[in-house]
């Protein structure tokens, strides 16, 4: 009986400490969020001066604000799940960092060596990097909310990942 309630509580601890990681991601991308709400503030002030400009284009400016937005903070939570997905593999810290890093690297520097080399253009699909283009969002060239999609189920998969792996562990 002993056994299983200590069993129990430690699990209960593993599964606090994930929820409280994802928690924190959370509260990044609401942190991001808050500084895209105010730069439009921002945008806003210094927007009075967009009576010289068309009002297509000064529009187009508070479209693309937010939507660079919530694709970066979308690839901070797809960062996020992947680290927690190799943390909760890995028996050190520093281990998961250099591994998530180093993965970090190789993805973006597949995804801005697709841009000028064809042949590993199928490649870069696969990093999330390639997902997140901010050129190709303020031009139009992207659809912004798919993209961010991916993203997110990339994050839910590492999340879901690390509490598999965090419920097998003994640590």
């Amino acid at each position: 009986m002993k056994a299983g309630l200590a069993l129990f509580l430690h699990s209960a601890r593993r599964a606090r400490a994930l929820v409280l990681a994802v928690a924190a991601l959370l509260a990044g991308f609401q942190i991001l969020l808050a500084f895209a709400a105010r730069s439009l503030e921002e945008l806003n002030t210094f927007g009075r001066l967009a009576a010289l400009v068309p009002r297509d284009l000064a529009r187009a400016t508070f479209q693309v604000v937010p939507e660079l937005t919530l694709n970066l903070g979308a690839l901070l939570l797809c960062w996020g799940g992947i680290a927690l997905a190799v943390a909760s593999a890995a028996r050190r810290r520093s281990v998961a960092g250099a591994i998530t890093a180093l993965a970090a690297m190789a993805c973006y520097m597949t995804d801005l060596i697709a841009q000028v080399w064809q042949p590993l253009r199928p490649v870069a699909e696969y990093s999330p990097f390639h997902y997140y283009s901010s050129l190709n969002l303020i031009t139009g060239s992207s659809d912004a909310t798919r993209h961010a999609l991916i993203l997110v189920c990339i994050a839910a998969a590492g999340f879901a990942l690390a509490y598999l792996n965090f419920r097998r562990r003994d640590l």
